[in-house]
């Protein structure tokens, strides 16, 4: 490929001990075993958290409940803020351990260890072992993916389809890996099959990005969309994802792929379907905090990454001398175009690609922190290809200065997490009158993670970069995946737990319930029937004004609402109705609405079939965002309240 920047390979540090020897030799197998760790330590130690893990877990309980296994439904309604992936991968769960948080959250943990192995795979192959090491170490580091890895979160699954399209591409590109070409389809096939059509979207302007870097004349750009063979691979990746989308349309009558891309995707990005305020530091800081301490080197990457894409700096290697070569003499009789390829700069490509997640998510009027999953996996490429580069150019004077002030900020932050780990027990209100094992887990995480922040410095100072930087991120993968579980775990004692005990109160008693005032959907897995969020004590109607016929039979079946004590006075205040205390725990209590019914909400698709399909897309609804129901729908449901109890 003509015109296309090919820097002169920088050989890797000497290997000049038993410690290097032995990550060179074992790094894939640390790997491994760290994000096994990482993924699956205690992953099913809590029940289904609030959120938008709720929703997930809980439409996937019902789909398997009405063996629906082709519309998604939550509320017993359809349910249009996602497509099929998620809640297919969850079923699967189920159907291997059961209907449990374990299983809920079990794929999700596997997908994550598969991204992290082909983090490090990306950039073994462009670079050496220890970048490989180092890359998948920032990914399972991380507090972005680990939080997400231990949730059902659907932009967990999102990022690892797009990782693989990314990571693929590059190796293609970059890597001369040419065989890697269908993977790259695979994953955007799932990835339409699991947020839609924004994932096109992302890649194609990620794969511009890419390109625009590696300032390529008209012939490499040709030769670049050779090596990926899209005329090949779009048709296998509209082989994964087209089926579904027609049956679901045949299913739906057009309704959920037309009310997914109106509202969930033009809405979405009009800002329409999310009530939190846009900052213009908001990803900024996500990426500063989520990738931290890497990403305080960050910046200097990518002012000396311009200069050199200017032609104004250093063309410091990507790859190693001894990667290069070979990739050559295996390139040696495939195709020309094959061959071309293999010589470009894997870290600009990776950088496009995670700059893309950040381009596009930012102009976006809807902002949230797990949007930016998608861009850790390349930026961790990206930052361990650099860290090669710093490391060759470990005498000048500009990288000089920004190592030993980075290094400063990292000890610093290192002894304030090493003493403030003590703290947080008593931040979570946890106390060694009732121990539980987040009271000992949270003080040893902030241990790990200060203890790693300060050897750096230590290390540093005699003159080992490469192996203070291994040394820091391997313990802080360890010390994150401690901290994040034991937050989770403490989180959940003290919001939810005495919620969902007061779930099973409900276990083989038909009625209709409802939740007032608050939004806990992690009860919807758990009642196992549809519930009725309500803002307004005025919805409880009583039996002489409700205008709904009910018959004798739906007369018998009792009404239960759940809420905070603290609101039960609104409650009580309402005239024509008797209220009663089923059960109280903490600070929730479940009650018995007797002489009264709440009035119910459209679903969905009634309300969005009132709406211009343009207003769905530009302007806000009457009844705000509405992604997730607050009724119950219509859809055919259990014994436990009976479709005339409505």
């Amino acid at each position: 490929m003509s015109n296309v920047p090919v820097s002169e390979p920088v050989a890797p540090p000497a290997v000049s001990s038993k410690f290097w020897a032995f990550i060179d030799k074992h790094a894939f197998k640390i790997v491994l075993a760290l994000a096994v760790f990482c993924f699956f330590f205690r992953l099913g130690s809590v029940g289904i958290c609030d959120g938008s893990e709720s929703y997930y877990p809980s439409a996937a309980r019902e789909m398997v409940e009405a063996n629906n296994y082709l519309v998604p439904q939550l509320n017993y309604q359809i349910l249009f803020a996602k497509p099929i992936m998620i809640f297919w991968l969850i079923i699967a769960g189920y159907k291997l351990f059961g209907l449990t948080s374990f299983a809920a959250r079990f794929f999700a943990a596997v997908f994550a260890l598969g991204l992290t192995a082909l983090t490090y795979h990306s950039a073994r192959t462009v670079s050496n072992a220890r970048a490989g090491l180092l890359a998948s170490l920032i990914v399972m580091a991380s507090p972005l993916i680990i939080d997400y890895a231990r949730l059902s979160e659907i932009d967990l699954f999102f990022s690892s389809f797009l990782g693989l399209s990314y990571l693929s591409t590059m190796l293609v590109i970059s890597g001369g890996r040419t065989k890697f070409w269908p993977l790259i389809y695979v994953g955007l096939g799932a990835a339409l099959l699991t947020k839609g059509p924004a994932s096109l979207v992302i890649y194609g302007v990620g794969y511009v990005l890419g390109m625009i870097l590696l300032r390529c004349d008209l012939k490499g750009w040709k030769t670049a969309l050779s090596a990926i063979k899209p005329w090949f691979g779009i048709p296998l990746m509209l082989a994964i994802a087209l089926p579904w989308w027609i049956a679901v349309w045949k299913a739906t009558d057009g309704s959920f792929p037309t009310y997914f891309i109106a509202y969930e995707n033009f809405g979405r990005a009009a800002g329409l379907t999310n009530t939190n305020p846009r900052y213009w530091f908001r990803y900024p800081a996500v990426i500063l905090l989520g990738l931290f301490p890497w990403s305080l080197f960050l910046p200097a990457f990518l002012w000396r990454t311009v200069k050199s894409v200017l032609g104004k700096g250093p063309r410091l290697a990507d790859v190693n001398g001894e990667t290069r070569d070979r990739s050559v003499e295996a390139l040696a009789t495939d195709s020309a175009a094959a061959q071309a390829t293999s010589l470009l700069d894997g870290k600009r490509v990776a950088l496009g690609f995670g700059a893309a997640v950040i381009i596009i998510f930012g102009l976006s009027k809807t902002q949230m922190e797990p949007y930016l999953l998608p861009a850790v996996a390349p930026l961790a490429v990206y930052m361990a290809l650099s860290f090669n580069d710093w490391l060759s150019a470990a005498g000048d004077d500009f990288v000089a200065r920004w190592t030993r002030i980075a290094s400063g900020i990292i000890l610093a932050v290192g002894l304030l997490m090493a003493v403030g780990g003590f703290a947080l027990p008593m931040v979570f209100k946890l106390s060694l009158a009732n121990p539980t094992w987040p009271l000992f887990a949270l003080p040893l995480a902030g241990l790990l993670l200060g203890g790693a922040m300060i050897g750096q410095f230590f290390i540093l100072r005699r003159g080992e970069m490469q192996r203070g930087l291994l040394t820091m991120s391997l313990i802080m993968a360890m010390g994150t995946t401690l901290g994040v579980e034991a937050g989770i775990e403490a989180w959940y004692g003290n919001t939810i737990r005495d919620l969902h005990y007061l779930c099973t109160l409900l276990d083989n008693k038909p009625g209709q319930v409802g939740f007032f005032l608050d939004c806990r959907s992690s009860v919807l897995f758990y009642v196992k029937r549809p519930v009725y969020f309500f803002f307004q004590p005025e919805r409880l109607v009583p039996y002489a004004d409700y205008k709904f016929k009910l018959s004798d039979e739906a007369l018998k079946f009792p009404l239960y609402v759940f809420s905070e004590r603290k609101h039960l006075p609104a409650l009580t205040a309402q005239k024509g109705m008797t209220i009663s205390t089923v059960g109280e725990s903490g600070k929730w209590g479940l009650y018995e609405v007797k002489g009264a019914r709440l009035e119910p909400y459209e679903t969905l698709i009634k309300t969005f079939e009132k709406v211009p399909l343009h207003d769905l897309a530009t302007k806000n609804l009457p009844t705000g965002p509405l992604t997730l129901p607050f009724g119950g729908g219509t859809f055919v449901h259990n014994q436990l309240d009976p479709h005339q109890y409505r």
